[in-house]
């Protein structure tokens, strides 16, 4: 056989297999004919499907929301308590989990926890011996770091800009889920808070593979719709909670809006946080191809239909 029929041969082959892949179902493709964040949002949609039969949370596997500050976690607490009641499960917050976890042998009362101390998900991991589902939100660094000072009555003494460079840690979400930002009272957490891109590449994979669900925070109303839909959670009404008053504030302490900082200070505090800008758009990119294709399996009912 010469050359020349061989190449045709092999370049028919080729063709058939291309079109073969491209004309079955989606699972079929290979990830050569789709972006890295369209396979990633096809491969959440599968997890899904296997979420939702899981009843979580439960007794068998609980939910473990890692709550970075002021990134809208007390509105998803108050979705989780109604949860929690009607469910008849026990809600425990970190600070509760703290005062029972003296050795790494702590093993959980309650089937839904909410860590607001700054725990990796490592350190989590060594102190509760069971299989738990993690979920986070994100913000916009510079918008979080914003509601955190508005919020903080101690905060008041700088001003936003020394707050931000030199009272905040900064590119905090990063450290949050590389584990960096690890909480003293947990063993075998760092305090380290120097962070790089490898931490940053870290955080990435973390949030894709080992968090069964994350939110934006700017797009909340989105992501606790998709939230609900992965777990097959009900449908609750509630309000979304918005704490950006210093807690002592005086009647004449006002809050700082974004658009009343110039666009050379938040340059700047971008700069700062370049990490968790990139892990933020990272995020942003992801959540929306993956709230895109789920919208398509789920109906009307609330029912998953692949």
């Amino acid at each position: 056989m010469s050359t020349l029929s061989l190449l045709r041969i092999v370049s028919i082959m080729v063709a058939v297999f291309i079109l073969g892949c491209w004309f079955c179902p989606q699972g079929c493709r290979f990830s050569f004919l789709e972006s890295p964040s369209k396979n990633d949002a096809f491969s959440f949609v599968l997890r899904m499907e296997r979420l939702r039969s899981l009843s979580i949370p439960s007794k068998d596997r609980s939910l473990l929301f890692i709550h970075i500050p002021k990134t809208g976690g007390t509105s998803l607490i108050m979705l989780l308590i109604k949860l929690s009641t009607s469910r008849d499960l026990q809600l425990a917050r970190g600070t509760e989990i703290l005062k029972k976890s003296k050795t790494s042998a702590y093993e959980p009362e309650s089937e839904i926890m909410v860590a607001h101390t700054p725990m990796s998900l490592r350190c989590f991991s060594a102190c509760i011996h069971e299989e738990f589902s993690a979920i986070t939100f994100l913000r916009e660094p510079v918008s979080r770091l914003l509601s955190f000072y508005n919020f903080c009555y101690s905060c008041k003494k700088y001003t936003f800009e020394t707050w931000a460079f030199e009272q905040a840690p900064s590119n905090l979400q990063v450290g949050y889920l590389s584990g960096k930002y690890g909480s003293i009272h947990f063993p075998n957490c760092t305090s380290n808070f120097t962070l790089t891109l490898a931490d940053l590449e870290l955080a990435k994979d973390r949030l894709l593979n080992r968090f069964d669900f994350f939110g934006i925070t700017e797009r909340f109303q989105e992501s606790i719709w998709l939230l609900r839909h992965t777990f097959a959670w009900p449908e609750f009404d509630f309000v979304q909670e918005y704490h950006d008053v210093p807690k002592e504030a005086d009647k004449n302490d006002s809050k700082i809006l974004y658009n009343q900082l110039s666009p050379n200070l938040i340059a700047t505090v971008r700069q700062r946080n370049s990490l968790d800008c990139q892990l933020w758009a990272f995020a942003c990119k992801r959540f929306f191809d993956r709230f895109a294709l789920a919208s398509k399996y789920i109906a009307k009912d609330g029912s998953f239909v692949m």
